[in-house]
């Protein structure tokens, strides 16, 4: 069944909407990237699972949006979540990665996917000249935080369904703070914090 995520007229499993809706992970993330994402930005979602945030980046008004997701079953039903919306956000079946952080990276190793085709992190945020980074927690360490473009201005960190630890959480954190992020309260929610770029 197809899922929307617009006003009134989308159709939506109710058991996803009543997550959405509720102070559950994804409740939480969509609420911060609603009060986040404006028209100019350009949004790239890693680990992007089926789509869900990517969406609704684009439903908001983004104007380019790239999600990239290892797992080809989750890809392939994130392609289909944004044709059955008209989504303009574009469904990317890989891992966007940095070689040279990956190679030095114990945490790289733990998520191997071998079979995802690799992507450049760095040439993706430069080119695309990206604004607006959904990234989740639980996999953030396989990603070089320390060396985000200037032209980032903000992280989306937030949880997966299933949550993500606060040791996970707290080194991303530390990394983006690091980086020259700020953590922005007003539009954080729970699991799902919002930095900006100072």
């Amino acid at each position: 069944m197809p899922i929307g995520f617009g006003a009134g007229e989308d159709v939506c499993d109710p058991g996803l909407r009543q997550a959405l809706r509720s102070g559950a992970p994804w409740a939480m993330a969509t609420r911060a990237l609603r009060r986040a994402v404006q028209p100019r930005d350009r949004v790239l979602a890693l680990d992007a699972g089926i789509g869900v945030l990517p969406a609704i980046a684009a439903r908001v008004g983004a104007e380019r949006v790239i999600a990239f997701e290892g797992n080809p079953h989750s890809a392939a039903l994130m392609r289909d979540l944004f044709r059955a919306n008209g989504s303009n956000a574009e469904a990317i079946h890989g891992i966007a990665h940095d070689s040279a952080f990956a190679a030095s990276s114990e945490a790289a190793a733990a998520y191997p996917e071998e079979d995802a085709p690799k992507f450049d992190l760095p040439l993706i945020l430069g080119e695309e000249k990206i604004t607006t980074l959904i990234l989740l927690a639980p996999r953030a360490d396989r990603y070089p935080l320390h060396a985000l473009p200037d032209h980032l201005e903000q992280v989306l960190l937030t949880s997966d369904i299933a949550g993500a630890t606060d040791a996970t959480f707290d080194l991303a954190i530390v990394k983006l703070i690091g980086s020259g992020f700020s953590y922005d309260a007003a539009a954080s929610e729970g699991s799902a914090l919002l930095l900006r770029r100072r």
